[in-house]
């Protein structure tokens, strides 16, 4: 591409465009990893919980494997819940409205930037019970593949067509490292 039209494609461009991977690939994967580890050191029921699941469903005879983690329910609701309550990026990236649209019952005008909160979301009253409280069991419920009772309710990685390209490959990172810290401490 940077032949066929090397005024966009510049150098700098392609460096940019690299940067901007590697740091959203790993900055926002270690930040959940650390978020993770400090709610579970501060709530050892849900540290349990999560031992407990691996000593049942892997073992103790053999190390955590990626094959493993369809199985760990209970680990996947406390990376959810840690994303809910800290997530890497609070205010998802913005977009430009394409269309005049009615958004929330109010009118957004074509070219209208728009920021979603959704730090200010995944914290709402209206929406989750205990908001502010460290409790994973609370995905226990929902269904299927991040299909939720309910709409947007949990936006990690953005949605729909603009939704972050790698949210299925961070989810497993940081699963399996948080699994295989798990079942050691």
């Amino acid at each position: 591409m940077q032949q066929t039209e090397p005024e966009f494609y510049t150098d700098e461009i392609i460096k940019g465009f690299i940067l901007v991977l590697l740091v959203a690939g790993s900055d926002t994967s270690s930040t959940t990893l650390e978020w993770a580890m400090a709610l579970l050191l501060n709530h050892p029921g849900q540290m349990e919980k999560v031992r407990d699941e691996i000593e049942t469903k892997v073992g103790e005879k053999r190390a955590l494997e990626a094959q493993d983690l369809p199985k760990l329910c209970y680990l996947q609701n406390v990376i959810n819940e840690t994303l809910r309550l800290y997530p890497p990026f609070p205010i998802l990236v913005p977009r430009e409205a394409s269309e005049d649209s009615l958004v929330g019952g109010f009118d957004v005008p074509r070219h209208t930037m728009l920021v979603v909160n959704a730090w200010a979301i995944h914290r709402d009253p209206e929406v989750w019970e205990d908001p502010t409280k460290f409790k994973p069991e609370r995905f226990e419920r929902w269904i299927g593949d991040g299909g939720l009772e309910g709409g947007y309710r949990l936006i990690l990685f953005g949605a729909g067509r603009r939704g972050c390209p790698g949210a299925g490959l961070a989810n497993r990172l940081v699963e399996l490292a948080l699994g295989k810290l798990g079942s050691v401490i």
